[in-house]
């Protein structure tokens, strides 16, 4: 590392002005307490042997997930916008000491997330449907292999963004500027591309797409089932009131 090298120092930390501290730390993290103790209750509900074997498997782990983002929030945006507005030289430092461990979790909550809500559509399709090719998916062994699968497969693809930068502590540099964020795998044009396509398309739209049409699908058989229900009623109730006029009518003669 060459003098230029040692002597650089970060941009300064971009400020919190009242409006921005006011939504991250007095809106923000209060709808991040709530959430945490709401899907806490949650979790406690879901936890019961008969919820890990019923559809209501895939809300357990929704919960466990909408929970983890609601608590990574306070020590993510909550202490910087603290160390940062009111200048907490500390906290700056404390907060470099586990960022990038929160950045890589987030990652990879919201990445399960999203899919585990995938999962349980899926199931409810598949419920609706009646597709016997596709019952061993509500299964408790078809849930539970899923879950897994997909815990694994969203920790493959995250768990690179660990290694997404680094961060080197400058001494000499002036406080807020005295750390550095440097590319490792973010300096890879190929990994860029691979991350922007895995954020906007595998994490974002297809989920999107996937999720939009198995909910019309669902509505649309729902419907469909609906409507036949109570085509069928209408006819019961018909007959029924056929057998009643004639009994009435026999009984009169």
């Amino acid at each position: 590392m060459n003098e230029t090298e040692a002597m650089e120092c970060a941009e300064k930390n971009e400020g919190y002005d009242d409006v921005r501290f006011a939504l991250v730390v007095y809106i923000g993290t209060p709808v991040a307490f709530l959430g945490t103790v709401f899907n806490g209750i949650l979790l406690i509900i879901f936890c019961h042997k008969k919820s890990l074997n019923s559809p209501d498997f895939y809300l357990l782990f929704l919960a466990i997930f909408d929970m983890l983002i609601c608590v990574l929030y306070i020590p993510f945006f909550t202490m910087d916008a603290l160390a940062i507005y009111y200048q907490i030289k500390s906290l700056h430092h404390l907060w470099h000491t586990y960022v990038m461990q929160i950045y890589c979790m987030s990652r990879f909550v919201q990445f399960g997330a999203v899919y585990m809500m995938l999962c349980a559509t899926f199931e409810r399709f598949v419920y609706i449907s009646s597709k016997q090719c596709l019952s061993w998916f509500i299964t408790d062994n078809g849930r539970l292999i899923t879950a897994i699968v997909t815990l694994v497969i969203s920790l493959i693809f995250r768990f690179p963004t660990f290694f997404d930068y680094k961060i080197v502590y400058r001494a000499n540099c002036p406080p807020f500027q005295d750390y550095l964020f440097l590319p490792v795998l973010m300096s890879y044009p190929l990994y860029t591309k691979f991350n922007f396509y895995m954020m906007s398309i595998v994490q974002t739209i297809l989920p999107f797409i996937l999720l939009t049409c198995f909910n019309i699908i669902i509505i649309y058989l729902t419907h469909k089932r609906l409507y036949k229900t109570s085509h069928d009623m209408k006819f019961y109730m018909l007959g029924f009131t056929d057998v009643i006029r004639q009994g009435r009518q026999t009984f009169q003669h």
